[in-house]
């Protein structure tokens, strides 16, 4: 492949070191402008280099999905996967690496095998950290034996220590967006769902809510589980570069479905800062994202830009940022996929040894740093720049490794009771999850109406009489200490006027 960069309109204005050490971990405000130039710039790691670290035997991709837990696009019923023919391979023995973000909330969530349609074959979804939101356990996905073939069960967000239930489908979702005007820029809009109530479902109407700086809600969705569904019910999480550290999918040349022989340390990041708000696609068939270059798809039924279809389907994600962004996000993020779609060169590479070979060609292009969207951990540690981590103590270590091992009884238990509830239709089997005794608690998050208890208090708006809330209110998040949340300002890249190809 050749890539063909008008040179004459780029211009170096950043040092290597910056572009991944800085941007690629830039958590507050994100501007898609470079970071404070060095004067000793540092090359791009050498194929040796990486291949040292994250193994001759793996093949690093910067295109593809983003692991379940970390995000997935709102949808109104539930979502029915594709059945597949193709048998999944064993999960993989998967350890973290030795650094990880600092905050007492974070945890290693475990990987799972995707199946790519383009490849005909599965990647692996390298596990990843995550600052777990508030009052929320993991509970894995896995991939299911049906007629047919296999078929994904997806993972979800259950509340910590409850009982997840397994009910009836709902009848289809009568959401068809708000019945009043936004009360004011303040606000955003909590999509409706069917309550399951004494044996029969009762709609539960959207309504108005207020945002609360740094923390996005999630809505309410049901998960299929071959004939009944499990109800999650909304919750607040972080935005997007406060959710933990993303870890590169990658492909084993020659493992083949190995499995369980194949012993694996993610240790090539993905950026979840600019980059991932600019390169990001839903899938609208599953609801899952992915990331990377998906201009080609954009335009077909295969995958949307995220801002398009979170637009149409009102998704608070959306709301957050253009609340934060003065209005101005989606208008700014269509302009870069706009400039994207008509320059190829520009896009990301779908590998991180393809994205290493064109950054060593083109080290003086202006606009590279919005193609780059993997690094290796190890770099960005060495930078001390951006997101701060911590090298594992081992009574932490021990910790996760406990937390993991929970999680994957977790799955097991899941197995047990969806198995029985599937070979016998009942209704009243209930999955019992364990706490998770090391996270910790945090402070109350006070919204800008009363708030009554601390972890699961209720948040209503007595100044508003014009808003509806929900017969049980909107729970009050909570925040970890050692969490960054931003004080205000812009989250989204601001354009610059001299990108080539952009008529203004």
């Amino acid at each position: 492949m050749e890539y063909q960069v008008n040179h004459s309109q780029c211009r170096s204005h950043a040092s290597w070191w910056s572009r991944w050490g800085i941007l690629l971990t830039a958590g507050s405000v994100l501007y898609v402008t470079s970071a404070v130039a060095q004067q000793d710039e540092l090359p791009p790691p050498a194929p040796e280099e990486v291949n040292a670290e994250v193994g001759a035997d793996v093949e690093v991709l910067t295109r593809g999905p983003l692991h379940e837990s970390f995000a997935t696009a709102f949808t109104k019923d539930a979502v029915e996967f594709p059945v597949i023919k193709q048998q999944p391979p064993e999960p993989i023995k998967e350890t973290p690496p030795d650094y990880k973000p600092v905050g007492r909330n974070v945890m290693w969530i475990p990987g799972y095998w995707y199946y790519d349609d383009d490849q005909n074959d599965f990647l692996w979804i390298s596990g990843y950290w995550r600052n777990v939101p508030p009052g929320r356990q993991w509970v894995p996905g896995y991939w299911a034996e049906v007629d047919g073939g296999y078929q994904w069960r997806p993972g979800m967000w259950a509340r910590a220590g409850a009982e997840v239930g397994y009910l009836p489908p709902p009848p289809e979702s009568r959401e068809a967006g708000p019945s009043s005007p936004q009360p004011s820029p303040e606000h955003f809009y909590v999509p409706g769902y069917w309550v399951y109530e004494d044996g029969d479902y009762q709609w539960r109407p959207g309504f108005w809510a207020r945002h609360q700086r740094g923390w996005v809600w999630v809505p309410a969705r049901y998960n299929r589980v071959g004939n009944r569904v499990v109800f999650v019910d909304g919750y607040w999480d972080y935005r997007l570069a406060g959710r933990g550290q993303l870890f590169a999918p990658v492909r084993f040349r020659s493992s083949g479905n190995a499995g369980t022989r194949i012993a694996f340390t993610p240790r090539a990041i993905w950026s979840t800062g600019a980059p991932l708000l600019l390169h990001l696609f839903v899938n609208p068939r599953t609801g899952l994202y992915v990331y990377g270059d998906y201009y080609g798809d954009a335009n077909g039924n295969r995958f949307r830009p995220w801002f398009r279809y979170a637009e149409q389907h009102r998704d608070p994600l959306l709301g957050y940022y253009q609340w934060t962004s003065n209005g101005q996000f989606v208008d700014n993020v269509q302009r870069w996929f706009d400039f994207f779609t008509r320059h190829p060169d520009y896009r990301p590479r779908a590998t991180l040894a393809e994205q290493l070979d064109f950054i060593r060609s083109n080290r003086a292009v202006d606009y590279v740093d919005q193609m780059v969207t993997g690094n290796l951990l190890s770099r960005v540690v060495r930078s001390g720049t951006g997101q701060r981590f911590e090298q594992l103590a081992n009574d932490v270590r021990d910790q996760i490794v406990g937390a993991v091992e929970t999680t994957r009884q977790v799955l097991d238990q899941r197995l047990s009771v969806e198995s029985n509830t599937a070979a016998d239709g009942r209704v009243d089997s209930v999955l019992r999850l364990p706490q998770i005794p090391f996270l910790s608690e945090g402070t109350t998050v006070r919204g800008s109406g009363r708030v009554e208890g601390k972890a699961r208090g209720r948040v209503t708006s007595p100044d508003l009489p014009e808003v509806r809330v929900p017969t049980e209110g909107l729970p009050v998040p909570t925040i970890d200490p050692d969490i960054e949340v931003p004080s205000g300002g812009l989250e989204i890249p601001q354009l610059p006027v001299e990108v080539p190809g952009l008529p203004f």
